[in-house]
């Protein structure tokens, strides 16, 4: 089950974090799997769900699997979402 983001939680924390002197604030676009893939071996960020846990991780889709940041390939239903870092094209 994907974790329902509170839209009241991430205005506080954009705002908190917009007033820090040494800080400043990206937003990433999440896509779901099912709907949008990125480009074959294109570094992205990736959550994964394993189990009852959920990790975030650098990994790529390699055309056929998705693949971690220590080169282990994942099953197709663990990854929940991926984000690109770069931002959209």
């Amino acid at each position: 089950m994907p974790i329902q983001a509170d839209p009241i939680i991430n205005r506080q924390a954009f705002q908190a974090a917009a007033l820090e002197p040494d800080c400043h604030v990206e937003l990433l676009v999440w896509h779901k799997p099912a709907t949008r893939m990125p480009d074959a071996c294109a570094d992205v960020l990736i959550t994964i769900h394993e189990g009852t846990d959920v990790r975030w991780d650098r990994g790529y889709w390699e055309g056929e699997q998705w693949v971690d940041s220590d080169g282990m390939p994942l099953r197709d239903h663990v990854v929940m979402a991926w984000a690109d870092p770069r931002g959209l094209a």
